[in-house]
């Protein structure tokens, strides 16, 4: 009886295991069927408080919009302010140089493209989560980016149905100099009629330690007006 129990065990362990393979690998098929997607406007908008006063230590915000030019992502700045007041463009151009000259050319890359390994673990959590009207089903990963070769680390969600993703907990295993925590959250576009996928917004909580202040910076990146590149 022991035996046919342990047998009885490991059957529905391996169905389980099998069940949760195939919803990543439809996350995978999602991921593949729609990697081209380009926002046409990446908005930005960040504050930042003292955690003591609760005080705004200061506040930006970011318009950029991407258009193709002879096979080319060209980066152009629509609007820039901080705390409030409109900047020149000029200046805008000068402070914000690396984002404007950002390759944005999409790639298919990221841990919706790999089988998990080595540098890439991913489990069943357990955790059910209604999200944007998707049930849900948790799987905690560990992920190091092949370009980057940072590490994160925390919760992918996806739709238990056709399993795409549709929110992503997780945060840096390493932190800058001055900032003792970071915590990001990416929530996804899914259309399940026409199996439209891309992300849709990501937020980040980034806590900050310097000269015996404790400030906390929430940044929100906003993408909108979606279009597939072809080059």
């Amino acid at each position: 009886m022991k035996k046919i129990m342990t047998v009885i065990s490991m059957l529905a362990m391996i169905v389980v295991l099998s069940a949760e393979q195939s919803l990543w690998e439809k996350a995978m098929e999602i991921a593949a069927e729609n990697w081209n997607w380009i926002p046409r406007l990446t908005t930005t908008t960040s504050e930042t408080k003292n955690l003591k006063s609760q005080e705004l230590e200061g506040s930006t915000e970011l318009v950029v919009k991407h258009n193709l030019y002879e096979g080319i992502i060209i980066n152009e700045l629509v609007t820039s302010s901080i705390n409030g007041q409109e900047e020149s463009l000029e200046e805008a151009s000068k402070r914000y140089i690396e984002i404007l000259q950002r390759d944005n050319t999409p790639t298919r890359s990221g841990m919706f493209f790999h089988v998990p390994g080595e540098e890439f673990t991913l489990k069943n959590n357990g955790k059910d989560k209604q999200i944007s009207g998707f049930d849900c089903i948790g799987f905690d990963f560990s992920y190091r980016d092949e370009e980057s070769k940072k590490k994160s680390s925390g919760t992918v969600w996806l739709d238990k149905k056709s399993g795409a993703p549709i929110l992503k907990e997780f945060s840096p295993d390493k932190n800058p100099r001055f900032v003792t925590g970071i915590d990001m959250i990416m929530h996804y576009h899914y259309n399940p009629d026409n199996g439209e996928w891309y992300a849709k917004t990501v937020d980040s909580n980034v806590h900050i330690s310097a000269m015996g202040r404790k400030m906390i910076s929430n940044t929100t990146v906003s993408y909108s007006e979606h279009w597939r590149y072809h080059n």
